[in-house]
This record gives structure tokens, sequence and C-alpha cells, in this order.
């Protein structure tokens, strides 16, 4: 079965800057996919709150999101529409390695959660990741 349509999604994006090495960007998204299949068709909307800790060899990056989605139509199967709540948080710390910016260790966790209407569309998805980045530098 092959889906197709139209995606739409508006973000607005405040970053502020607090002191010299806090960030702070709260935003909030509106989505709306005009899928085909009627209950595949669905609005959302995501508010989510970023935080950077910048140093020159400590970046962490921490991020919480909070949304909601609603089908426009009754699921074919389940006889409802779809409708959840999701929420979720996720922690990366990139530390630079031998005194040189290009070579970067991180560590991220993460766990996220969708609570729906309809059981079987309920979700949850942690990770933790530990690995080493070389980022190239063009001249």
């Amino acid at each position: 079965m092959s889906r197709s349509g139209d995606s739409l999604a508006l973000q607005v994006l405040y970053s502020v800057r607090a002191k010299k090495r806090h960030v702070f960007e709260p935003s909030i998204r509106y989505t709306d996919l005009d899928l085909d299949g009627a209950a595949m068709r669905n609005k959302a909307y995501a508010l989510r709150l970023t935080y950077l800790y910048l140093t020159p060899k400590l970046v962490i990056d921490a991020n919480l999101a909070l949304g909601t989605h609603k089908a426009d139509e009754v699921h074919p199967v389940y006889g409802r529409v779809k409708e959840g709540d999701r929420l979720g948080g996720a922690v990366t710390a990139f530390y630079d390695l031998f005194h040189k910016k290009r070579w970067r260790a991180y560590a991220m966790a993460e766990y996220f959660k969708e609570e729906a209407n309809i059981d079987f569309f309920n979700s949850r998805v942690g990770a933790l990741s530990l690995g080493v980045l070389w980022r190239h530098v063009r001249k």
C-alpha cells in the first residue's frame, strides 16, 4: 500500500542567550498531514524547550517536548478517531578530545512516550548512546 499526500509544518522558535554560556530556545510547532486515507490525515501541535550549555570543551544540549495530535476521520480498523499525547526528553553532552576541536566524544540519553486513545498506537522509546565524532573542516 502506498501513502502519499501533502505535509505542512510551521514552527516559531526564539533563542534567548542568558549570559555567555546559557541559551534557551522555546518553540511551538504546528503540523498538518493531508495524507491519502482518511485515518492518516491529522493535525499536531508541539511545544519544545531546548537548553544549551556552551563552554570551549563541553556542550550540553537538553530538550523537553510535549505534543498532541488528532486524526481527521474515524480509523477504519478501530472505529474511533485516533488521538494521542506525546512527552519526552533528551540530553546530549559533547566533549572535545585531544585538545583539538575536530574530535568529540558524546553521550546521549533520551526517552519519549506516546499515549493514544487506541492502545495499539501507544509507544515508548528509550535510547543510550556513546561515541566519538570527527568533524571535517573546509578550508
